[in-house]
């Protein structure tokens, strides 16, 4: 059975499905151990995820959009501790007021509509500045 799997695997490529750029983090208990620790493999982008990353690096600076969102949530959290573009949103473990105060934040100053799902799911601070800058790109390309 392993030798026919192997085989299939050899002949088709790898059928784990791997997350795509909306939503990259599966709950770890879900994901089989080979695949445990390891990078997504974006050594073969499709030409659409490459474009949305040329796309939100020539109109708005993720840099600033990151670093006011880690001000804004440092202040909503009175927290000392450094946050950086790795830190989880849902290790932050924002209540309801919170996140939907800083989705009213995010969206008076940089006019998006960001998906609750961000603000609650397991995505981290470079994933929200990534969807936010898409958005603003997006829009200016209107």
């Amino acid at each position: 059975m392993q030798k026919l799997a192997n085989e299939l695997v050899q002949e088709i490529g790898d059928v784990y499905q791997q997350a795509t750029d909306e939503e990259r983090y599966f709950d770890s208990y879900l994901v089989p151990d080979e695949y445990r620790n390891k990078p997504l493999d974006n050594t073969n982008p499709s030409s659409l995820d490459t474009k949305n990353k040329e796309i939100s690096r020539s109109v708005e600076n993720e840099a600033t959009v990151e670093k006011w969102l880690i001000e804004q949530l440092s202040i909503m959290l009175k927290t000392d501790s450094s946050l950086s573009s790795n830190t989880s949103i849902y290790d932050l473990h924002l209540d309801s007021i919170n996140a939907v105060e800083l989705m009213i934040q995010i969206g008076s100053r940089y006019e998006v509509d960001l998906d609750e799902k961000f603000l609650f799911g397991n995505f981290s601070i470079a994933d929200i500045t990534f969807e936010i800058v898409r958005q603003i790109n997006e829009k200016s390309e209107a």
